[in-house]
């Protein structure tokens, strides 16, 4: 009964922590969002939400900022590898998107994928690199240290907290963030993400932004 329990207690933090996201920053930015939305599974930002300036370490020791986002888009996803749930649910999908839209997006119009770690204590860019191979060797993994972890949340508007005082799990944002090419939110892409869904949903705003 143990295991079903456990379960049962990450679904419930899981749905917790959506809602909480939900009427604590998404919510706020809906006066952003028009009627005139493209119809995804998430939110789609008429006016993108500006993103400030930072600085990151990725899986090869190198820097990672914000001029790493422009001029292509990006999809970012907040976790940890020591998640035991919605980490690998979703990375599981983006690797399956990502080979979808490989076959039939050039190398321009194809979105990095980047992994954040909101657990910098135990993930070390070593750690992050073995992860991600795991799924994709295209994906990208990168951390800060725990004091600007705290700047990097309310820059990009996520939730990541443990769940109790000494705990080694945390209750995050479970949402993929679509950024543009300009270096801005896009949206909001919500959990789960089926592959078919994700790749559907992307060739959509692609074809918003040809407009």
């Amino acid at each position: 009964m143990k295991p079903i329990k456990n379960s049962l207690y990450i679904i419930l933090c899981t749905v917790a922590v959506g809602l909480l996201v939900y009427y604590a920053l998404i919510r706020p930015l809906k006066k952003q969002y028009e009627t005139r939305h493209v119809a995804i599974h998430g939110l789609y930002m008429i006016n993108p939400v500006p993103i400030e300036n930072f600085e990151l370490v990725d899986q090869n020791e190198k820097i990672f900022t914000k001029e790493n986002l422009r001029g292509h888009w990006s999809l970012l996803f907040f976790g940890f590898t020591h998640c035991t749930m919605v980490c690998p649910v979703t990375f599981a999908s983006l690797n399956q998107f990502y080979q979808r839209i490989e076959k039939k997006l050039s190398e321009k119009d194809r979105p990095q994928i980047v992994f954040i770690t909101i657990d910098p204590d135990r993930d070390t860019s070593k750690t992050l690199k073995k992860y991600l191979l795991q799924f994709n060797r295209h994906f990208i993994g990168a951390r800060t240290t725990p004091e600007k972890m705290e700047i990097i949340k309310n820059q990009f508007h996520v939730i990541a907290e443990k769940n109790t005082p000494g705990s080694d799990q945390f209750n995050h944002t479970t949402d993929i963030l679509l950024i543009n090419p300009k270096a801005e939110i896009q949206a909001w892409l919500y959990f789960p993400q089926n592959p078919l869904e994700l790749e559907l949903d992307y060739m959509k705003i692609l074809l918003k932004q040809a407009d």
